[in-house]
């Protein structure tokens, strides 16, 4: 073989490549419905609320505060954001209350185009406080602010739907079995990922997918905090979950939410794998891309940590 044949067919391998390619590009192609990420709430300690040093002997009152800022897609509800304090001992520091809530709604960040909106911060604070007891020497401790906020992380699936859901055919224009489905999430602290589906009978398909704790936080179902922030250890880890299609043929029964589309179910470290079977009976006979939408709810609970020191003010 001469140099220019061999030239011709580098180029040829060259342009097979490249056109392959853009092929898995456009198969992997996102729906650009959401910004994406696994940001929702985060919050610290408002500058010098409290200080690090104060007075003893009510000589000093100080406040407890936290900055918030939502970073994910959920808009969190008024009185959805709860706050309680631990570590310090609510009589000695004045407190008429170890808990607050954020009394107004909370946007999240929101795409407008290309371009993404960020949220506008808000303020939580506690009611005044003011160490009243007479120390004989400084006290260092440690403060706890822990956060419980509503959330919920939204999802869509492009699922393959066909009425002989084992048969494939050159009208197909989509493929029944795959371990990838396009799916696209919300940004929030726990994510879908690894969306599947296959054919497990002549007429019915098998969408799974997994549910991942991705944040640093504690899942519990969105009814368990209402005013105090405290771990409910037998509600730990327990999310509620929602699969539907806007088509009324479209059945979906998911197995782990006890053969219904929506329900409660409990993660194992950190994750949960959810099986949802569709009846294809009353499907059309050639393939066709339908949306599943796979909604999460649920409290997340994160916290942070200060150190203080009451100062004995006669020293």
């Amino acid at each position: 073989m001469n140099k220019k044949s061999v030239l011709i067919l580098i180029i040829l391998l060259s342009l097979f490549i490249v056109g392959c390619q853009t092929g898995t590009k456009k198969e992997q192609k996102t729906l650009g419905i959401f910004i994406g990420g696994s940001d929702a709430l985060e919050f610290s300690f408002t500058e010098g609320q409290p200080p690090a040093k104060v007075l003893d002997n009510l000589q000093e009152p100080f406040f407890i505060g936290l900055n918030l800022q939502n970073k994910g897609e959920y808009e969190i509800p008024s009185n959805k954001i709860i706050s309680s304090l631990s570590g310090i001992n609510q009589e000695a520091f004045s407190l008429s209350s170890l808990h607050t809530k954020l009394s107004v709604p909370l946007e999240g960040k929101a795409k407008s185009g290309d371009q993404v909106i960020e949220s506008s911060p808000e303020e939580i604070q506690f009611d005044e406080a003011n160490y009243k007891h007479d120390l004989n020497a400084d006290f260092p401790t440690s403060l706890r602010v822990d956060v419980c906020y509503e959330y919920k992380t939204k999802a869509v699936s492009k699922v393959c739907l066909k009425n002989k859901a084992v048969e494939k055919t050159l009208e197909d224009k989509c493929s029944v079995l795959s371990d990838s489905v396009v799916t696209e999430a919300s940004s929030a602290p726990v994510q879908i990922k690894d969306v599947k589906q296959r054919s497990s009978a002549a007429q019915e398909i098998k969408l799974t997918f997994k549910i991942v704790n991705v944040g640093k936080g504690d899942i519990y179902p969105p009814v368990t905090f209402s005013d105090k922030c405290i771990d409910v250890s037998a509600e730990k880890n327990k999310i509620q979950v929602s699969v539907t299609s806007p088509s009324p043929k479209v059945n979906i029964k998911c197995s782990q939410l006890q053969d219904s589309n929506k329900g409660t179910t409990k993660l194992a470290l950190g994750e949960k794998t959810i099986s949802c079977d569709i009846p294809t009976s009353d499907l059309q006979e050639t393939a066709f891309e339908e949306p599943v939408n796979i909604v999460l709810s649920y409290f997340y609970k994160g916290s942070i940590e200060k150190q203080i020191t009451v100062l004995n003010s006669e020293q």
